[in-house]
């Protein structure tokens, strides 16, 4: 192994060390969770060594994590926060729909003019919402292989394109399995087929 690459395991070694020692709330709150919670988190997106931070408050762009530092928010929880935390006109229109209609196994008016606003402000015919961006992805997938006859799907190598088996593919590739001539289908989660469209 050269110098080069110990250095940086040593350098990765201290900064997970200090990131914890900073962290104890978080590590505590972590480990709770994996105790109700598989890898202790909702999303593996949100898995980091050694653990992931907890927050507990956000205003606007700052985010407040479990042991009180704060974060400017450059995330946005992934575009679905684009308002920021807290944000008055939206608390207010989640307050006025709770208080309307929380929820029906049925159709609601709201969800067709959304739906109207939508495809007339980017030009669409019909939207079709989902429960997630994964949920949304398989869809897409779906559609496009019927539409197509094509069984391929591209992913980009490091990137998070859902949480399901066609896609969740060298999301975090380990170094040790890079293939400096191209991309290597590497599966995220223990128990995905070997072979990927």
């Amino acid at each position: 192994m050269s110098t080069v690459a110990t250095d940086r395991g040593a350098l990765v070694a201290e900064e997970r060390r200090a990131f914890a020692e900073r962290n104890p709330e978080s590590r505590r709150l972590h480990e709770e969770a994996r105790r109700f919670l598989p890898g202790g988190h909702t999303r593996t997106i949100l898995a980091h060594e050694p653990f992931p931070l907890t927050f507990v408050r956000g205003e606007g762009a700052v985010l407040t994590d479990a042991d009180g530092h704060d974060y400017l928010d450059l995330l946005g929880d992934y575009t679905a926060g684009l308002f920021g935390h807290g944000e008055r006109r939206v608390l207010d229109a989640v307050d006025g729909a709770m208080r309307e209609l929380a929820a029906v196994g049925g159709l609601h008016p709201h969800e067709a003019e959304l739906a109207r606003l939508m495809c007339e402000r980017f030009g669409l015919d019909r939207v079709r919402f989902t429960n997630s961006g994964t949920e949304a992805n398989l869809f897409a997938i779906t559609a496009a292989r019927m539409l197509t006859g094509r069984e391929r799907v591209l992913v980009f190598e490091g990137g998070y394109h859902g949480a399901h088996e066609h896609v969740a593919v060298s999301v975090r590739p380990p170094a040790n399995r890079l293939d400096p001539k191209g991309p290597s289908a590497i599966p995220e989660y223990p128990g995905q087929p070997g072979k990927h469209p």
